[in-house]
């Protein structure tokens, strides 16, 4: 194997800047633009969605371009005929249950998937085995759960402050306790930009406290896509990227802009329905796609994955 693209740590704590971005925009708005941009943030659970869509879905669709070729698809067959019943569970519940309940499942799972990523990825940076971090985890999970019915209005205000009081309180013990993995840049990282978040959902700035996340994570992701791409370099025979673009581009530009010429169109796709049934359809679609791309990648990228030996960390 030729000599492969590296993935450098400094890159990868890079994506953090965008919780700090997002608190200092609404302290300055609190302070001095009295709420002005608040004001004009979207509040409905349907609209929100859609914001949090654009982040998520290129990475998401970055990742199937890797299932072109005949190795993957033979490797991962199982996972990928499996995933075609997740595909149509999914539409008939977005159908038959209500939209936004089905959101919350969706969402619970999805953030499942981040924060178990996320930690994952800690490990990069040497983590250290502690009993403390997998309730701490859950924490998260439940809080971010918790925040997100509150805001289709199933719980009252009282679960979400609480919530966001035990995982501030979470956050503290981490820095008290976690003595050797508060020294791991990535996990306190991570800490302190969900309390950033907790924070910011808790003043009103909803869609920020989820971006400042969301960003984290697909950004993250999305360079492991692209620099996996990259340097498996095996794209002649495989149809989702055609030996006449690869001949030209390299994949790590060819994923990115398939990635978001996609997520445009399905985004303007879903703008131009949103007052007829397809808009259903398309959501659907969407939670299909995407819950169809976490199961996949608990399974792609193990430790001993044919993946991985794509991807090296300096």
């Amino acid at each position: 194997m030729s000599q492969l693209l590296p993935l450098s740590k400094k890159i990868l704590l890079s994506p953090y800047y965008a919780s700090y971005f997002f608190f200092s925009l609404a302290f300055i708005d609190s302070i001095f633009l009295h709420g002005s941009i608040k004001n004009i943030l979207p509040t409905k659970i349907t609209d929100i969605f859609v914001y949090y869509a654009i982040f998520e879905f290129p990475h998401i669709l970055a990742s199937f371009f890797m299932f072109g070729d005949k190795e993957y698809i033979e490797t991962f067959k199982n996972i990928l005929f499996r995933n075609i019943y997740v595909l149509v569970f999914c539409a008939l519940c977005t159908i038959i249950i209500s939209q936004n309940i089905f959101y919350i499942i969706y969402i619970g799972y999805t953030l499942y998937h981040v924060v178990k990523q996320q930690f994952g990825i800690a490990k990069l940076f040497r983590l250290e085995p502690s009993n403390f971090l997998p309730i701490f985890q859950y924490i998260f999970i439940g809080s971010g759960i918790i925040a997100l019915s509150d805001l289709s209005g199933y719980l009252p205000k009282l679960f979400l402050t609480l919530s966001v009081y035990i995982s501030l309180l979470s956050i503290c013990f981490y820095f008290v306790y976690e003595k050797k993995n508060r020294t791991n840049k990535y996990l306190t990282l991570y800490v302190i930009s969900f309390a950033l978040a907790s924070i910011l959902y808790q003043q009103g700035y909803v869609l920020f406290g989820l971006l400042s996340m969301r960003i984290v994570h697909d950004v993250t992701a999305f360079m492991f896509y692209c620099t996996h791409n990259y340097n498996r370099k095996n794209y002649g025979h495989n149809p989702l990227f055609t030996s006449w673009i690869t001949n030209k581009i390299n994949p790590i530009i060819t994923t990115v802009f398939l990635a978001i010429t996609l997520n445009v169109l399905y985004l303007y796709i879903i703008r131009l329905t949103t007052h007829s049934n397809f808009h259903v359809v398309f959501i659907s679609i969407y939670f299909g796609i995407a819950m169809i791309h976490y199961n996949i990648e608990s399974v792609v990228w193990k430790r001993d994955s044919i993946a991985r030996k794509y991807i090296t960390i300096t």
